[in-house]
């Protein structure tokens, strides 16, 4: 997988499974370590995501960090210093995040897609967790297009890119705040907004063409 489409924020949940997994003597990244590192950022989407779907996130972060105490541990000459492995789990639900990031027409792989691989190849410790929370693709899907729903129709974005000043329609706005957010390469950020511009406004072009031509019926 080319981790080059990762933004930031889920570059760094998979570099904060590795600590999780470095710190419990795990050899490799399991599911669990992902999840958690997911569930554990307080100040990130994931525990808000899920707090809008109706979960207690501490009580799930804790049943999450259980499954993580339960995975064996390697240590002696057992084990290679600071190096872990990806687990073929893991990999499956990574590569499930880049589909649902496709699926979703969204550029770059983010946490709340990474969330969703998860939910779509679990192995059979998170299978049984999101069973007994109830937690599943559906809920999160609605939970992101009520999060979606809550930015009025018709409400743009002015910015200062590099090309001048933009103005990025609704459709375009959510992918290019998520990159500006994420920083600090404001460069990217700023070819990022012309490139969502320009997308704002073919997407504004073809709205137009349409009208014209119910019009002209």
């Amino acid at each position: 997988m080319n981790m080059n489409q990762f933004t930031q924020k889920s570059l760094a949940a998979i570099q904060g499974a590795q600590d999780i997994a470095l710190e419990h003597g795990n050899q490799q990244i399991e599911q669990p370590h992902l999840l958690l590192a997911l569930v554990g950022d307080g100040e990130g989407f994931i525990p808000q995501l899920l707090t809008a779907v109706g979960m207690t996130v501490p009580s799930f972060e804790a049943a999450v960090r259980a499954e993580v105490d339960k995975l064996p541990k390697v240590s002696g000459s057992g084990r290679e210093a600071g190096t872990v492995y990806v687990s073929q789990d893991v990999d499956r639900a990574l590569q499930g995040a880049g589909q649902e990031a496709q699926a979703m027409k969204d550029e770059y792989i983010s946490v709340e897609h990474i969330l969703l691989g998860l939910l779509a190849h679990p192995n059979a410790a998170l299978k049984e967790l999101f069973r007994t929370y109830r937690l599943d693709k559906e809920k999160v899907m609605q939970a992101l297009a009520r999060e979606s729903a809550r930015q009025p129709a018709g409400e743009g974005l002015r910015l200062r890119t590099g090309s001048g000043w933009v103005y990025l329609t609704p459709i375009a706005r959510r992918s290019a705040l998520r990159v500006i957010a994420e920083g600090p390469d404001l460069e990217l950020a700023a070819e990022l907004c012309d490139f969502y511009a320009g997308r704002a406004a073919e997407v504004d072009r073809s709205i137009s063409e349409h009208c014209v031509q119910e019009k002209d019926k």
